[in-house]
């Protein structure tokens, strides 16, 4: 409590030393020329801290452990190498290049139950108007409520956003890694905990004793532009450069003296799978028209290994085009990427989209989506002691089609999206990949609306989905959210109060299992999972650049609950009271 009391001592008195100044961010995306927006120091959502935060997860245990969305309309396939760990990676979707009128320092730190920690230091540094250099650094450590549920993740990323006086010249670069130690517990052996074990989970035993896992994903980019001609007549002509290098590895390691795997090929006294992957990409392209259409030719180099038994590289060739319009009120999104030669000739991946403002607070979208995917190296390929498979998949394809209602006036939205999966790849019981030689979909109604009365906020969400194969894909029909909260202004507008909660229901779904040694989630039919219920309470409050909460999550739960599982095997974790801090500095 001596660092937190020092933290705290440090926020309140930067309370009489800074004044209230501009504290919007703007920021840009690696493939889109749209400016965003946020506030650091905005209340909303501000104790939903969790990395990569989603409203409906399941994940199989403390913060930093294997999740995966119950509100995703794809497979929970990933990429067969991180699989479950995939959502707890930084990616260059998420890296975000900055344009900043200040300075900004942002501290983050939550502190909870089972001596979990989260700690975060975003910086961003303005030189001049035209380059911004920025650095944004996560580090995540809990011991969990389960035993052999160690997480200990750093993630770090830096970027670079370069534009001339002129813009004639631009660029955009980054370095990212996310390093990962997780200790795997196999799940809950409930037929050997006792009675009175059930209320204390540190006595309940696991299936996973000294299992571990370690991985590690970064990469390097460098995204440029020149203008090369700009006429009054055709807009400007941009020759686009944009090199890519990433490089990923991961462990599994166990004792072998366990009964949880059925198989052991190589040795029974223990376990140590490696895996190694490396891509390197080169794009050359010409934006024209003012960057309405880009036209792009793309190599890819891919190298996978695993310890001596596999080493194998493959390149391929993809040409791309992207088109984007506004006139009048409609927005135009035309993207289409095909496979020329290689290991990915013949795939190809097109989307439509297109937008109407009806008037100033509504828009309605519509979007269509075509994709044909080679499988990755990692669903074809596995040596491991546990787990060998070699498969030769067809590709999958994938189908969408979606349109969505949008009404900022009255603070709702309304959206269905149906896909249709072609082919799919999943994992089965015993951890292997398979596919499903065949045709599924889902369909997915979404209702957003938020009430205000007086001080008085309620925020609601709720996602119905139909399923044609819930033994493929087995997600939940029904989730909802809502959040009820007061909020109020105190001493003069100086103190901004939020107290409220929030309650999430889940309806029965079979879903997965999970296997360990290659991360993945897989198929299940031991227990039925969801039909439940959990409720949060919180309490938070800003002065100024100032934020804190803090939070009682799963309330109504207790320490354990052998019915409260979203993966099988895997209870969410009791009742746990979490208190987190935040300042942002504006230079």
């Amino acid at each position: 409590m001596g660092k937190l009391g020092l933290f705290l001592l440090l926020i309140f008195n930067s309370f009489f030393i800074h004044g209230q100044d501009s504290t919007l961010s703007r920021y840009e995306l690696l493939n889109s020329e749209d400016t965003l927006v946020y506030s650091p120091i905005i209340l909303d959502e501000f104790e939903n801290y969790r990395f990569k935060h989603r409203d409906f997860n399941a994940s199989s245990g403390n913060i930093g452990l294997p999740t995966y969305y119950l509100d995703s309309l794809f497979l929970v396939d990933y990429n067969g190498f991180f699989n479950g760990y995939s959502n707890s990676l930084f990616s260059k979707d998420q890296m975000k290049f900055y344009t900043q009128e200040k300075d900004l320092t942002l501290l983050q730190y939550v502190n909870g139950a089972q001596s979990e920690q989260y700690f975060r230091v975003l910086h961003s540094n303005q030189f001049g108007k035209g380059l911004n250099i920025s650095f944004d650094y996560n580090r995540i450590i809990s011991e969990g409520f389960y035993l052999n549920q160690l997480t200990d993740n750093t993630h770090f990323n830096t970027s670079l956003n370069f534009n001339s006086r002129n813009s004639k010249y631009q660029l955009k670069a980054f370095y990212l890694i996310s390093n990962l130690k997780v200790q795997e517990n196999g799940g809950i052996q409930f037929s050997d905990s006792s009675d009175e074990n059930l209320n204390n989970s540190d006595l309940l035993n696991v299936k996973l004793s000294s299992a571990s896992q370690k991985m590690r994903s970064q990469s390097v980019l460098v995204h440029q532009n020149l203008k090369m001609v700009d006429s009054s007549i055709i807009g400007a002509i941009r020759l686009i450069q944009e090199s890519e290098l990433a490089w990923s590895w991961k462990w599994y390691k166990d004792n072998g003296v366990t009964d949880f795997y059925q198989n052991i090929f190589y040795d029974s006294t223990k376990t140590f799978d490696s895996i190694h992957a490396h891509r390197f990409r080169n794009a050359i392209g010409l934006s024209l028209f003012d960057n309405q259409l880009k036209l792009k030719y793309e190599y890819q180099y891919h190298g996978y290994s695993q310890d001596s038994i596999y080493d194998t590289l493959y390149t391929s060739d993809f040409v791309s085009l992207q088109y984007r319009n506004s006139f009048n009120r409609f927005s135009f999104d035309l993207m289409s990427m095909i496979g020329l030669s290689g290991y990915n000739s013949g795939d190809y991946s097109s989307s439509v989209g297109l937008s109407y403002r009806i008037d100033s607070s509504s828009t309605i979208r519509l979007l269509a989506s075509t994709q044909s995917q080679s499988p990755f190296y990692w669903q074809n390929r596995y040596n491991g002691n546990h787990l060998v498979y070699s498969n030769e998949f067809i590709n999958e394809e994938l189908t969408r089609l979606g349109v969505d209602y949008q009404n900022k006036k009255y603070k709702g939205s309304i959206g269905i999206q149906h896909v249709i999966r072609e082919n799919p790849i999943y994992f089965n019981s015993g951890g292997s990949s398979s596919q499903l030689i065949d045709q599924l979909s889902i369909t997915q109604f979404s209702l957003n609306k938020n009430f205000k009365f007086g001080n008085f906020y309620w925020n609601n969400i709720f996602n119905y989905q139909i399923n044609s194969n819930d033994s493929i894909l087995p997600l939940p029909s029904f989730m909802s959210s809502h959040t009820l909260y007061y909020e109020n202004t105190l001493f003069k507008s100086n103190l901004l109060i939020q107290l409220g909660a929030t309650y999430k229901y889940i309806s029965k779904y079979k879903g997965y299992g999970y296997f360990p040694e290659n991360a993945a989630f897989v198929l299940q039919e031991n227990s039925n999972l969801g039909g439940f219920g959990y409720l949060d309470i919180f309490f938070k409050f800003r002065i100024q650049h100032a934020r804190v909460f803090a939070k009682l999550e799963n309330l109504l739960g207790d320490q354990f609950q052998p019915d409260g599982m979203m993966i099988n095997d895997y209870p969410i974790p009791g009742r746990a009271f979490k208190i987190g801090l935040s300042w942002a500095l504006f230079n």
